[in-house]
């Protein structure tokens, strides 16, 4: 967003993340054996990647949301593909915090969902552009992760089912370096109480104080 905003309008600019209920998310004491893709089953979120590359996985996938795209997916998914529909707020933080991992698919500018799966102790696969990249402290999945760094994902580069594939195959491979602890501390980043001091301190030196 920022760097549109220097290409278009020719002004720097302060990124202030918006804030996100973290304090509602609890992990589980347990995870179980799926994955989770939450959100609008829309074409820009690319829902259809998920489900195609599940298919051939034969993986458990719960999908979470509703939208224009529902019905199609339901004609594509194998039965290893869940569609929960639209859930309450319980539910939906309960399915996430059980979930091995969020699938993100698509590329939005910030991105609630994956914070919300940290701050339930849940990692994150996604596709590494736009706000995943700043939400997100993943490796990429061509790569091997790095000794003492506190990952809480992993990121795939092109929106294709092969690359989704691979990145669920490294996150299987190395599932036990991404804790619930390293996910909760990196979705406190995105809290309420950031964004009211990070506001804050741009009001502060705007006006001069």
């Amino acid at each position: 967003v920022s760097e549109r905003i220097q290409r278009i309008y020719g002004r720097p600019s302060t990124v202030i993340h918006p804030p996100v209920d973290i304090d509602s998310f609890q992990p589980v004491k347990s995870k179980e054996d799926y994955f989770v893709m939450a959100g609008q089953l829309v074409p820009y979120k690319r829902p259809e990647l998920a489900v195609l590359a599940f298919n051939q996985l034969g993986i458990p996938l719960k999908v979470i949301g509703s939208g224009e795209m529902l019905h199609s997916l339901k004609q594509i998914a194998e039965p290893n593909v869940e569609f929960l529909g639209h859930v309450n707020d319980d539910q939906y933080r309960t399915v996430l915090a059980a979930a091995q991992a969020l699938i993100f698919p698509g590329t939005e500018d910030f991105g609630m969902v994956p914070v919300e799966a940290q701050a339930a102790g849940t990692p994150v696969v996604a596709l590494g552009q736009g706000g995943a990249l700043e939400t997100v402290k993943g490796f990429d999945a061509n790569e091997i992760p790095h000794k003492n760094e506190n990952y809480t994902g992993i990121f795939f580069q092109q929106a294709a089912m092969p690359d989704l594939i691979a990145a669920i195959r490294q996150f299987e491979k190395y599932e036990n370096i991404f804790t619930i602890q390293n996910c909760q501390i990196n979705a406190l980043r995105f809290s309420k109480d950031q964004f009211k001091t990070g506001f804050m301190q741009l009001v502060d030196r705007v006006i001069g104080k």
